[in-house]
C-alpha cells in the first residue's frame, strides 16, 4: 500500500511539472523578449547574417550520419517491440516497458513535433523583417498577419528527430530513478545543445527549442504511463502461460 501512495504521488509530481513548465514556457514566450534578445545577440549587423547561417549544421556530413544511425536505432526498437509483442521474449521481460515506451517515442515524437510546427504561425528567425527578412513578428498566441514567404518552425521541427530519444530513460525506471534521471537530465542538455546551434543559424527561438522538449518530455511521460501497467503482477501473471514460448 506504501509503495503504491509513493508511486501515485510520484506521478502526480511529474503531472504538476509538465502542466507548470508548459504554463511557464507559454508565459516567457509570450510576455518577454528573450527569443527576440538571445536572437539579436546572434545576429551579426555587419554581415547581415546570423553567426552560423552559411554553415548549416543539418547539411554536415557527420550530422547525417547521426541522423541515419538514429534512423537505423528506431526501426530496430520497434521491430524488436514488435516481436516481443506477438511473441513475448522471456529475456525482455524486465526491459519490456523501457522498450515499448522507446519504440513508441521513435514513431510519436518526431511527427508530432512536425505537426505543432505546421500548425504554428511562428516564423523563424531568418525570416523576420528584424533580420533581413520579410515577415512580421507575432507571438504565439497573437493573430499572424497574412505570410509572404516565411516558414513554420515551431517548434523545433529540425532538431524534432532527436527528442525522442529522452525515452532512454524508461528502460532504468522504476528500478533505478537516479540513474534514469541522470541519463535523462543529459539528453536533455544535448537536446537543449542542439538547439541553441540552431538558434545560432537562425532557424528557431529559443521558446521553440523549449516547446519541442516539453512535447518530447510529455509524451515520454504518457507512453510510459500507458505502457507501465504492463509490468503490474497481474499482467504478469496472466502472461505466465506465454513464458514458454521463448525466443
Amino acid at each position: 500500500m506504501r509503495d503504491n501512495f509513493r508511486c501515485f504521488k510520484s506521478l502526480k509530481s511529474i503531472d504538476c511539472l509538465l502542466i507548470g513548465s508548459g504554463i511557464l514556457i507559454l508565459l516567457i514566450g509570450n510576455f518577454s523578449h528573450i527569443d527576440l534578445l538571445m536572437a539579436d545577440t546572434m545576429f551579426d549587423q555587419a554581415r547581415g547574417q546570423f553567426a552560423w547561417q552559411v554553415h548549416r549544421l543539418t547539411e554536415a556530413s557527420a550530422y547525417l550520419a547521426f541522423q541515419y544511425l538514429l534512423m537505423a536505432s528506431a526501426i530496430a526498437a520497434m521491430a524488436l517491440a514488435l516481436l516481443d509483442g506477438l511473441r513475448p521474449c522471456s529475456w525482455l521481460a524486465p526491459h519490456r516497458t523501457g522498450l515499448r515506451v522507446f519504440a513508441g517515442s521513435a514513431v510519436l515524437i518526431p511527427p508530432a513535433i512536425t505537426l505543432f510546427s505546421l500548425l504554428s504561425e511562428a516564423i523563424c528567425p531568418v525570416d523576420l523583417q528584424r533580420y533581413g527578412g520579410v515577415e512580421a513578428y507575432t507571438r504565439l498566441i497573437e493573430t499572424a498577419p497574412e505570410r509572404v514567404a516565411g516558414t513554420n518552425c515551431l517548434p523545433a521541427s529540425e532538431s524534432g528527430h532527436v527528442w525522442w530519444l529522452l525515452a532512454l530513460m524508461a528502460f532504468w525506471i522504476p528500478r533505478h530513478p537516479r540513474i534514469a534521471t541522470a541519463i535523462g537530465a543529459l539528453l536533455l542538455l544535448g537536446g537543449l545543445l542542439l538547439g541553441y546551434m540552431l538558434q545560432l543559424q537562425g532557424t528557431q527561438f529559443f521558446t521553440q527549442t523549449l516547446w519541442s522538449a516539453w512535447i518530447a518530455c510529455y509524451l515520454v511521460y504518457f507512453l510510459y504511463h500507458f505502457f507501465r501497467t504492463d509490468e503490474t503482477p497481474q499482467a504478469r501473471n496472466g502472461r505466465q502461460t506465454l513464458h514458454s514460448m521463448k525466443c
